[in-house]
């Protein structure tokens, strides 16, 4: 009991701080994406063709993907793992990999390929959701052994949130790293 009480102060006080930081130092937060090519004079950045990672200079990441984090890294945690660090890469390959979930729900992309192939380069491990907010995510993650597994592999130590909600669905990607 008292571990369960310490790990939701823990992630309440983690929570804080992130939005706290994003809130303060809103651009010393990088969130381009992996370039392997960027049209002249455009804000479009591509990592593979026709698939757009990010649009325009966002200069905070979302109070949602902050939440999702810290709430992976509270069940780390209490598991004696330790946080899994957010990195660019890794936030736009999951922001892309949300965004085709309404397309998709599967590990398999649109485009008939594998997941990993949104950033081969960084994308280890992935947690998909469809439906659920980012209050009942992790849970949902940590029910079902193929999810809690890929959150739960000490190895990994990067990560990266998509969320994305259109006609009222909330598509939620989790992507790990080494």
């Amino acid at each position: 009991m008292v571990k369960k009480i310490s790990a939701i102060i823990l992630s309440a006080i983690m929570t804080g701080i992130n939005i706290f930081t994003c809130i303060i130092t809103p651009n010393s937060i990088d969130l381009t994406a992996v370039t392997r090519e960027k049209e002249k004079n455009s804000v479009y950045i591509f990592i593979d063709d026709d698939v757009i990672a990010l649009s325009g200079n966002p200069s905070l990441i979302s109070a949602e993907c902050v939440l999702i984090l810290d709430n992976v890294n509270v069940q780390r945690a209490a598991a004696g793992l330790g946080s899994l660090i957010q990195t660019n890469e890794l936030a736009a390959a999951a922001t892309i990999r949300a965004k085709e979930q309404e397309q998709l729900f599967s590990h398999t992309r649109p485009d008939g390929t594998e997941w990993y192939t949104v950033d081969s380069s960084c994308c280890y491990g992935e947690c998909l959701s469809k439906g659920y907010n980012e209050y009942e995510v992790t849970t949902a993650w940590m029910n079902s052994p193929t999810h809690k597994a890929v959150i739960m592999d000490g190895s990994y130590k990067t990560a990266g949130i998509g969320y994305y909600i259109n006609n009222g669905i909330c598509y939620i990607a989790l992507e790990t790293g080494y």
